[in-house]
């Protein structure tokens, strides 16, 4: 069955192309300009478009904001400096007709003052958003995104083209970094741990044939594949640290697009709640089931992915009582395999059996960021997500062709998950960061196949809790203008059977000159197991059962990354 969606899925590629509603010679870079280490607004910084004559430029106002107009659309860069800290440079930048670009800026802070130095800035894609992530970690943008060649919008995709990783298959986005499993990918969304944000996943997946993530939604995001900041946990192969971007806070946009993920219709803009304040939503409805309807076919007769997802966010920041924001991401899948509909040109039925496969899932959460002043942040997000999948196989008859039940599905997972974290950036060399994490977890699995003699054995028919606890901190030091090394502690027990793991982890990082950086981070890592593992029982002939597998421990590894970056 899983193998026919794959291939129903695969049948049909088509590339986004963006549908605006208006068409213009410029438009408009708009962003917000942050402190790297405290995430603390800066004014005053100044935003230079390269290559326009007279220059042209703006400073970003007390909270940070700056809005850039009337820019030529196409491929143009943008200088960003301010007075104490190091100026960046963004090159080749997409500017559309009739939708303003998002630049969101962070800025480090110079350790050493000189009475005079030239600067030579470019925009280093290899560093993370994160600045406690050492090695093997870089940041990737919408537009980045956008560019690359077979990504489909996707960043699991797009991060097939790194160094070190490799797709499973090309029907899927599940992804095989450095030899380790699929499974071993963590995916975080506004700072918590969801499940496998893909149509058509399976339980304990972290890849599907197509995201449900909105790529139009996403802000500057972080990639990593290996020896994980000490916030990093429950993961042994990479880490998606993404983050949704802000609606625009100067005018209201209206987007439509046509593409592979489905035909979208977006709204973001201003709302009347506190200063600033904006919404972003966007919604997505399957190309293919679209096409159905209009009678157009692509070869998969009555067996077409339907699907849809809604991707959503308000931010509400105050004067005085911090930022607000409400976020969420949801979608539906559903796919059904008839035998009457196993002719010569649909090569995806079988004429021996009837199947169908669905899969639901859902995350909101909310998110708190307060300043205390310009050295102290803190940080709450609660959140809650579903997951469930469920499908069924019905071998026919060969005497009069009657469904007889032969395999059947129904997995559920909720979650509600909270962490809390403060940052506190002592001066320009010293920024420490720690938090806590909680993820409980309420699991329902039910799989059944038909034995030989016609009875039915069930594979899986438990339902179980757990909670897991995780603790980290971390001490970044920056020794000078090329060197700085970050140190921490990553703890995690799982309540289920009380396994417990310490995981010391440290990094160094030095800039040998502007083109060149050599890094070397190591640590230690565990992963609990998938909840299915921990929660299969045995069952005996007097109708009882038992759990076999709950107390296991967590997988543990140990990581050493070295990389050698000439630019």
């Amino acid at each position: 069955m899983k193998y026919r969606l794959l291939l129903a899925l695969s049948a049909f590629v088509l590339f986004s192309s963006p549908v605006f509603s208006q068409e213009s010679a410029f438009s408009a870079i708009r962003g917000r300009v942050l402190d790297r280490q405290s995430q603390f607004p800066l004014p005053g910084v100044s935003v230079i478009l390269l290559g326009s004559e007279p220059l042209r430029g703006v400073a970003t106002d007390p909270d940070g904001y700056f809005v850039l107009d009337k820019v030529p659309v196409g491929r143009q860069s943008i200088q960003v400096s301010f007075i104490g800290y190091e100026p960046r440079v963004f090159s080749n930048l997409l500017v559309f007709s009739g939708k303003e670009l998002e630049v969101n800026v962070e800025l480090e802070e110079s350790v050493a003052m000189l009475e005079a130095v030239d600067v030579v800035a470019e925009e280093v894609k290899y560093e993370a958003r994160n600045e406690m992530s050492t090695v093997s970690s870089r940041s990737f943008s919408v537009e980045e995104a956008m560019r690359y060649s077979g990504s489909l919008q996707d960043p699991a995709r797009m991060a097939q083209n790194y160094a070190g990783v490799s797709n499973a298959s090309d029907d899927r986005n599940d992804i095989i970094i450095r030899g380790n499993s699929p499974s071993g990918v963590l995916w975080r969304l506004e700072g918590i741990d969801i499940p496998s944000p893909n149509h058509f996943s399976s339980f304990g997946t972290t890849g599907g044939p197509v995201s449900m993530l909105n790529i139009n939604n996403l802000a500057n995001s972080d990639f990593i594949t290996g020896a994980f900041a000490p916030e990093y946990g429950n993961a042994l192969a990479g880490v998606f640290d993404l983050k949704l971007r802000s609606g625009n806070i100067n005018k209201h946009e209206f987007l439509g697009q046509i593409g592979f993920n489905g035909f979208e219709f977006g709204a973001e803009g201003p709302i009347k709640i506190g200063n600033n304040a904006s919404f972003l939503a966007n919604y997505r409805y399957s190309t293919l089931e679209v096409f159905n309807a209009l009678g157009l076919e692509f070869g998969t007769g009555s067996a077409v992915p339907q699907y849809q997802d809604l991707t959503f966010k308000v931010d509400i920041p105050t004067e005085t009582a911090g930022r607000f924001t409400v976020f969420g991401i949801g979608g539906k899948s559903f796919i059904e395999f008839e035998a009457s509909d196993a002719t010569g040109q649909n090569l995806y039925s079988s004429d021996a059996e009837n199947s169908q496969f669905g899969s639901d899932t859902y995350v909101a959460g909310f998110t708190h960021t307060y300043f205390f002043n310009e050295k102290w942040r803190s940080n709450f997000v609660v959140a809650a997500s579903y997951a469930q999948t469920e499908g069924y196989v019905d071998s026919l008859s060969v005497e009069d062709a009657s469904p007889v039940r032969s395999f059947g599905t129904n997995n559920v997972q909720s979650k509600y998950s909270a962490n809390y974290s403060l940052n506190y950036k002592a001066n320009s060399r010293n920024t420490f960061r720690a938090g806590v994490i909680a993820d409980y977890y309420d699991v329902d699995i039910r799989d059944s196949v038909r034995t030989a003699n016609g009875s039915f054995f069930s594979i899986t028919d438990s339902r179980g809790e757990t909670t897991l606890f995780q603790g980290h901190i971390n001490w970044q030091h920056r020794w000078g203008e090329r060197l700085t090394s970050n140190a921490g502690l990553h703890s995690q027990f799982l309540a289920l059977n009380n396994s417990v793991v310490l995981e010391p982890r440290a990094g160094l990082r030095y800039k040998a000159g502007p083109r060149s950086t050599f890094s070397l981070a190591g640590g230690f890592h565990s992963q609990m197991q998938p909840l299915p593992v921990y929660f299969t029982r045995q069952r005996f002939e007097d109708g009882t059962s038992l759990l076999k597998n709950d107390r296991l421990d967590l997988t543990e590894a140990s990581i050493l990354s070295r990389v050698m970056i000439f630019c």
